[in-house]
């Protein structure tokens, strides 16, 4: 596997993640724009996304297997040395402990850019999510009552934190 930040060459890479795993994703986050779906419009949302991590607003990491991205791990609204984590693991690849492997790796990565806190969340109802948190010396923070709706359902958040 290969860890590396996003670039405009990811456009392709990153339409084919997307799409494939589009049903399963919306599962538990909402829908991405229709924008990620069509290769033009995702290369000028990649290009602002680029632009953001040059200016050190925020980090996207791509794991690439073969060729393909099998997750995306993100640091986003870098500040005051703190940043939120997100990541999105293939359908095919959950269950390895590859999200608590990459989230692992990020926080090392997030040493090198001189943060010191990281904080994250998801909703209740995201097991898998929660343990890789915890895994990870993330601790519960709070929860948000009615934090979204997803799938017409009223979810809430857990939230983490964990310093660095």
């Amino acid at each position: 596997m290969q860890l590396k930040l996003m670039s405009t060459a990811d456009c392709q890479a990153i339409l084919d993640f997307e799409t494939k795993n589009k049903t399963y994703f919306e599962q538990s986050a909402p829908p991405r724009p229709k924008a990620y779906f069509n290769h033009n419009d995702l290369h000028k949302i990649i290009q602002g996304l680029v632009k953001e991590q040059t200016a050190g607003q925020c980090l996207f990491y791509l794991a690439y297997q073969n060729n393909k991205i099998i997750a995306r791990i993100n640091l986003i609204n870098i500040k005051h040395q703190s940043a939120e984590l997100g990541y999105r693991v293939a359908k095919n690849q959950t269950g390895q402990g590859l999200a608590t492997k990459l989230t692992a790796n990020l926080i090392n990565l997030a040493k090198t850019h001189n943060l010191k806190t990281l904080t994250a969340h998801t909703t209740t109802t995201n097991i898998a999510s929660i343990r890789v948190l915890e895994k990870n010396n993330f601790k519960h923070t709070k929860t948000t009552k009615n934090a979204t709706i997803l799938n017409g359902q009223s979810l809430d958040f857990t939230h983490y934190t964990r310093d660095i």
